[in-house]
C-alpha cells in the first residue's frame, strides 16, 4: 500500500514538472510572437536609406558620409520651386566629386531627316575619328504586323508614314543626320540580318550579319567607303565549312581593324568558335585561334 502511494506521488510530481515546462514554453512563444508583430508593424526605411544605413560609417564618425547621414534625407527638395524642362537635372554629388560622369538618356537623339524614316532594330554602333556615330539597323524587323507601320512604303502608299531607314546611317555628335545608305546591290552579298559595324582608322566601313534563324547564312564581311562604295567582300553567304575554314566566316559578332598592323580582327562568331584575322587591304587570311589560344574546335560546346 505504501509503495502504491509513493508511485502515485512520484507520477504527480513528474506531471507537475512537465506541466511547468510546457507553461514556460507557451509563455516564451507568446513573447516571441509579440516581438515579431511589433517588428512587422514598425516603419521600415526606404530601399535607398536601407542601403545607406547598411554601408554607413560609424555614427560618431566625422567623415562627410556620416555627417550627411546624420543630416537626413530631404524627400521634397523641390518644395517651393518650379522646375522647368530643358534645364536638365542637377547632380550635386557629381559636382562634389569634381567631374564624376553622370549619364541620362537624350530622347531627342538622333535627329532624323524630314523623310518619314523609321528605324529598325539596331545591331551595332561605331564612332569614327571625327566623333561621328554610325549605326547599322535591320529594316526587315519593320512591318511585321501587316505592314501597318510602313504605310508610306506600300505600293500604292496607304499612309503618310513611314518608310524603312537605310541600314547604315551616320550622325554627328549632336545627333544631326549626315547620310544613310546600304542594302543589296551588284558585286556583293548583303547580309540576311545586319549585325556589326566598324569604321576603321582609314574611314572605311565594315559590316557583318548574323541571321539567328539559319545557321548557314551570313558567312561574309563587307567593306565600303564612307559614302557607300563597295570595296571588298571576305567570305560568301552559305559557304562556311566550320571554324577551321580560312575563307568564310559564320555570323561574326564583332569587327575591328588594328591600325598598327592594318589587320581586321573578327570575333567569329555565333556559330564558329574563334577569332580570325585578315589583311584589311587584300582580305588575305593571316591567322586564327580558338578558346585559350588553341586550335578552333567545333566539337566543344553547342554549335
Amino acid at each position: 500500500m505504501k509503495k502504491e502511494k509513493s508511485t502515485e506521488a512520484t507520477m504527480k510530481m513528474k506531471w507537475k514538472i512537465v506541466g511547468g515546462i510546457v507553461l514556460v514554453m507557451i509563455i516564451a512563444l507568446g513573447a516571441r510572437q509579440t516581438l515579431i508583430r511589433k517588428a512587422a508593424a514598425a516603419p521600415k526605411p526606404s530601399a535607398s536609406v536601407a542601403m545607406l544605413q547598411e554601408n554607413a560609417p560609424d555614427a560618431n564618425s566625422s567623415s562627410l558620409a556620416a555627417i550627411a547621414l546624420r543630416n537626413g534625407i530631404d524627400h521634397y527638395p523641390s518644395a517651393g520651386k518650379i522646375l522647368k524642362g530643358g534645364e536638365g537635372p542637377l547632380y550635386p554629388y557629381a559636382v562634389y566629386k569634381a567631374g564624376t560622369p553622370m549619364f541620362q538618356v537624350d530622347p531627342a537623339w538622333p535627329k532624323f531627316p524630314e523623310q518619314n524614316l523609321l528605324l529598325g532594330e539596331v545591331g551595332g554602333v561605331s564612332v569614327d575619328a571625327q566623333d561621328n556615330v554610325w549605326i547599322i539597323d535591320r529594316p526587315k524587323t519593320l512591318g511585321r504586323e501587316g505592314g501597318r507601320e510602313l504605310g508610306a512604303d506600300l505600293k500604292p502608299p496607304q499612309a503618310d508614314c513611314c518608310i524603312p531607314a537605310p541600314p547604315v546611317m551616320e550622325f554627328g555628335a549632336a545627333g544631326n543626320f549626315i547620310q544613310g545608305w546600304g542594302g543589296p546591290g551588284p558585286g556583293y552579298e548583303w547580309p540576311e540580318t545586319e549585325h556589326a559595324i566598324h569604321v576603321d582608322y582609314k574611314g572605311n566601313v565594315w559590316i557583318s550579319g548574323a541571321e539567328s534563324r539559319q545557321r548557314t547564312v551570313d558567312n561574309q564581311v563587307l567593306k565600303f567607303t564612307k559614302d557607300g562604295k563597295f570595296l571588298m567582300q571576305i567570305g560568301h553567304n552559305g559557304q562556311s565549312k566550320g571554324s577551321n575554314d580560312t575563307e568564310n566566316l559564320n555570323q561574326p559578332t564583332g569587327l575591328y581593324v588594328y591600325p598598327k598592323t592594318n589587320e581586321l580582327f573578327a570575333s567569329d562568331g555565333y556559330v564558329n568558335k574563334r577569332v580570325i584575322v585578315f589583311d584589311a587591304d587584300t582580305g588575305a587570311f593571316k591567322r586564327m585561334w580558338g578558346a585559350y589560344g588553341n586550335k578552333p574546335d567545333d566539337s566543344v560546346g553547342p554549335s
